[in-house]
């Protein structure tokens, strides 16, 4: 990039700002959205220079489908000299800069280094060679054709890069399952003790948690994690942000020629936790390098979260219990052989009466108890009147005073002679409607995305495997539509994510209202959505799909703007026989993908063409946009 901006003025060419187009990537993505900006108007020049060989590729190929001619209508340049420049359509020119020979150049000046010889400073140019193709329009009408036996090699070795890739996926699907149920698996151990990660390749990692307000920069080391089961004695420390992670964990990266230290924000939503840093492999299938780590964090985030939020709960019950005991809340002492019980002033508060003491039948209680749990309660205390002197605890539910049922905690201890039946039984009346709404809220959040109210993407696959189980055993039919917005992310970047966030829960609003009782949307996360429909005749699914795209397309207000946005979908039924959620998903990926390439804002109904074409690119990063 240096290099162009100072060429340019040097070779008498201008150099304009608006002419730096950058891209979001270093892959094929990037080049493809670059592409997009260029299609977006009339194209201002007629020639390129990419930063790398894969944003080139990327962008002809985008502009390749809409219609625009390389290098008749823009000329293309790459650089890198990847392989793969020469295979594209039309051949790539690029600079080669042979990355092999780089290495070996700087090998030798270290070793001259080492050996005590004198190595001058500054640079140490290397020789770099030009090849010309097709795509920069320079006439290589007589350029020697390519050897068919070196492209098959070269499509060999594709493929079996896609495959590698494809095993890692999975590899890395199989982690993410597995340390999304130890994350929020509260009866295992705490998510800040990092034990989670021995269900993945990383050898160590560290934590460390802010220690005050993270601008100050100072951390605490809250956990250490070694595969090899070494103890460490750096959980406890205080140290720095700039100093994190330590020399030790450093000095684990360089063991292993493919492993590198990792460090990674754990942060999300306005919660800010700290960091962590892990030694592992880098992540070559994803496009950035970081989105599994990244993936680790998020959950890691919302583990400490919820822990937060167990936290403050606790401390919520027991100062409500030292209440309750300063007030002597909800006690009852039940004479069993008068069939009278005596209730604290806290107590007939509770069941909707004044605040004042009073011995009554036990009908003062049971009349208020819900219906449904009335019956259970009565069994429970015919037990209770038997020669044990079992503690026992039930939750039922009570007519307050306000109109409302309440859950609470009945607890109770029987008393009576040794070795006979129980007299009396005396006990507490503990309100725990607070602690299950809250509890509600924690289970509702894991299953609902917080964005749309909808359900997310493990309870979509929840209710697809039952459907898929159904239709095994009932043969009632389904279908899932796969949507994937056109142009979510100009609204994001135009108008914020508060808009952006805005839009979402108008699309899966609309979606709510379009569908029935017994379908599902849900979103699946950014801005792609699912629907499951159930008992839908295949002749109605493209009429429901059709009616859902309509909705969407229906303008939005946002910010005082009328927004339209429309949407990609990507059909499949149950007609194909799947066995698993994760094949159905990968089928509506794949027509959905096959839609949005095809015309964008359109839909496409899954054949068996498609996974012949698209199973490898859809399981390569790359292929996502």
């Amino acid at each position: 990039y240096e290099g162009y901006r100072g060429a340019m003025p040097a070779h008498g060419l201008e150099l304009r700002d608006d002419w730096l187009i950058e891209a979001t990537d270093n892959g094929e993505l990037g080049g493809a959205a670059v592409a997009r900006q260029l299609l977006a108007a009339p194209l201002p020049f007629t020639a390129m220079v990419f930063a790398t060989d894969r944003n080139a590729i990327g962008c002809m190929d985008v502009l390749r489908q809409h219609g625009v001619k390389v290098p008749d209508d823009l000329a293309v340049v790459g650089f890198d000299g990847i392989e793969g420049g020469a295979y594209s359509t039309p051949a790539l020119t690029t600079l080669a800069l042979g990355f092999e020979d780089i290495g070996i150049a700087a090998a030798r000046l270290l070793f001259d280094k080492i050996a005590g010889e004198h190595v001058a400073g500054g640079e140490h140019p290397q020789p770099a060679t030009l090849v010309v193709r097709e795509s920069c329009g320079c006439g290589v009408a007589d350029q020697a054709p390519v050897d068919p036996a070196e492209a098959s090699a070269f499509w060999r070795r594709e493929a079996d890069l896609y495959r590698r890739r494809s095993q890692r996926r999975e590899r890395a699907l199989r982690e993410q399952y597995e340390i999304g149920i130890r994350l929020l698996d509260h009866d295992l151990s705490a998510p800040q003790h990092l034990e989670w990660l021995s269900a993945t390749s990383v050898r160590a990692a560290e934590l460390a948690l802010w220690d005050g307000d993270p601008a100050v920069g100072r951390m605490r080391v809250a956990g250490v994690y070694d595969s090899a089961g070494e103890g460490s004695d750096r959980v406890g420390d205080v140290t720095t942000v700039t100093a994190f992670p330590s020399s030790a964990l450093l000095e684990r990266s360089m063991v292993e020629p493919d492993e590198v230290t990792i460090v990674v924000p754990v942060a999300s939503r306005g919660q800010d936790f700290g960091l962590l840093a892990v030694v592992s492999e880098v992540d070559a299938v994803s496009a950035s390098g970081r989105e599994t780590h990244n993936q680790w964090a998020a959950l890691l985030t919302t583990a400490l979260d919820q822990q937060l939020l167990h936290d403050q709960l606790r401390v919520s019950e027991e100062r409500f219990s030292l209440w309750a005991l300063a007030t002597n809340d909800g006690l009852w002492d039940w004479d069993l052989e008068a069939d009278t019980i005596y209730y604290s002033g806290r107590c007939m508060e509770m069941l909707g009466h004044e605040y004042r003491s009073v011995t009554g039948s036990p009908d003062v209680w049971l009349d208020r108890v819900h219906p449904d749990d009335r019956e259970r309660m009565r069994r429970v205390m015919a037990g209770a009147k038997t020669r044990s002197r079992s503690r026992f605890e039930i939750e039922h539910r009570i007519h307050a005073g306000d109109g409302r049922y309440r859950r609470v905690v009945l607890r109770s201890l029987p008393v009576g002679p040794p070795g006979e039946k129980a007299t009396r039984m005396v006990g507490s009346m503990h309100d725990v409607e607070l602690r299950r709404q809250l509890e509600e809220q924690l289970r509702h959040r894991a299953l609902y995305d917080d964005v749309t109210g909808l359900p997310n993407r493990r309870l979509f696959l929840e209710r697809l495997e039952a459907a898929i189980a159904r239709e095994r055993s009932q043969r009632r039919g389904y279908a899932v539509a796969f949507f994937d917005l056109d142009g979510f992310k100009i609204v994001n970047d135009t108008l914020g994510h508060l808009a952006g966030d805005e839009l979402l829960a108008e699309v899966g609003e609309r979606l709510r209202r379009r569908l029935r009782r017994t379908d599902v949307a849900a979103r699946f996360g950014g801005d792609e959505f699912a629907v499951l429909l159930l008992d839908t005749p295949a002749t109605s699914v493209r009429a429901t799909v059709a009616d859902l795209l309509a909705d969407i397309r229906r303008p939005v207000m946002l910010d005082g703007r009328a927004i339209s946005v429309s949407a990609s979908i990507g059909i499949t039924t149950s007609d194909f026989g799947y066995e698993t959620p994760d094949e159905v998903i990968r089928d509506a990926d794949l027509a959905m993908y096959r839609a949005k390439a095809t015309q964008p804002g359109s839909a496409l109904v899954f054949d068996e063409s498609l996974r012949d074409d698209g199973i490898t690119s859809w399981a390569a990063p790359g292929n996502r946009d």
